[in-house]
This record gives C-alpha cells, structure tokens and sequence, in this order.
C-alpha cells in the first residue's frame, strides 16, 4: 500500500511507538510490520514493564486524545487492524498508574 488512510496510519504508528520504535511516516511504519518478527514481537516478547512514562505520555497526547481514534472506525480496516488498536490501548490503560 503505498499510502494508507490517515487512520490506518495512526493506529499502526501508535503500535510502533509501543514497541520502541520511532516510526512516524509510512515508510518507517511500513519497515516495522514488514519485519519477520513483527507478530512475535506483540505476542511473545513484549514486556508491559518497558512502557516508559514518556511513551504512555506521547500515547496519551497523541492517540487518546485523538477523536478519530476509536474502535467503531478502526475497524473499518479490518478485524486485524481493529485487534491491533486495542492491544496498544490495552496496555496504555494497564500501565498507566491510576492517580
């Protein structure tokens, strides 16, 4: 795809940003997925506890506070798409502290 929605775009950087890498324009997000070892990754060797004040900071600001990110449109793009948003938003809420 050689330019995605702006939503397509947003969901997959929001991940990126989750796992450490600085990805903000469709190639570099593009080279992340693209990676062999991208699902795994997510799945095995993903640690909550490398979640950086920072990152839940620049999740907060950018992608929470961003109405159009939300799971009624995300998934639009797919069921794939759609697990993958609530995964990121999933782990925000679960290390952010509760003040």
């Amino acid at each position: 795809m050689a330019n995605p929605p702006a939503l397509v775009k947003v969901a997959l950087e929001s991940i990126c940003l989750l796992l450490g890498e600085s990805a903000s324009d469709w190639k570099a997000i593009r080279a992340v997925i693209m990676r062999e070892n991208f699902i795994n990754s997510i799945v095995t060797n993903f640690s909550t506890e490398d979640i950086s004040d920072d990152v839940r900071d620049k999740m907060r600001s950018k992608y929470l506070n961003n109405p159009d990110y939300n799971f009624e449109k995300v998934s639009c793009f797919g069921t794939l798409l759609l697990l993958s948003s609530r995964w990121s938003l999933y782990l925000y809420y679960c290390t952010t502290p509760v003040s």
